[in-house]
């Protein structure tokens, strides 16, 4: 009997326990929508606010960061329709940036057709004096062939990115 009363001891614990964890983890991730929520908010007041293109595309920017941590497709679509106004107004470091951001998420999401289209167009448009750049972009070729287990060319053009980036140090 005192074996049994033991055992059914551990068990209330350990459902106890269970539910206390199941708490914490809700909370938690409330407390981490909320904190998202407030800078989300905070960046599309400051967008609205924006007086130029190319503020409202840097803000925009940093929103796709944002929100591509829990939904991909919104920050493809938010990429692409940002992209067109940078290309409307030829904003340089805009189309860069938003063309970077649109391989990353095409690499995460697996779409690696769309991700080298767009490597195959930084690697037109980036001007030949932006080393940085460049660096960047074999980066991101070494993440995309590396993501897709291709680790000789993932390990060349890694290798290419670093010689460039201690180049221009």
């Amino acid at each position: 009997m005192n074996k049994r009363k033991n055992f059914n001891k551990l068990q209330h614990q350990a459902l106890v326990f269970k539910y206390l964890l199941i708490l914490f983890l809700y909370l938690f991730s409330a407390v981490n929508a909320y904190t998202q929520n407030r800078k989300l908010d905070s960046l599309n007041n400051l967008i609205a606010k924006a007086k130029t293109d190319t503020d409202r595309i840097n803000l925009n920017m940093r929103k796709i960061s944002l929100i591509g941590r829990s939904d991909l497709n919104a920050a493809i679509s938010l990429a692409k329709t940002q992209l067109k106004i940078a290309e409307n107004i030829n904003y340089y470091r805009g189309i860069l940036n938003l063309r970077g951001q649109l391989v990353n998420k095409y690499i995460i999401t697996g779409d690696f057709k769309q991700a080298l289209e767009n490597l195959h167009f930084l690697e037109t448009f980036i001007e030949p004096s932006d080393s940085i750049n460049y660096s960047g972009m074999y980066a991101m070729y070494g993440m995309m062939y590396g993501t897709k287990a291709i680790y000789d060319s993932s390990i060349f053009y890694y290798t290419k990115a670093i010689e460039l980036s201690e180049r221009i140090q």
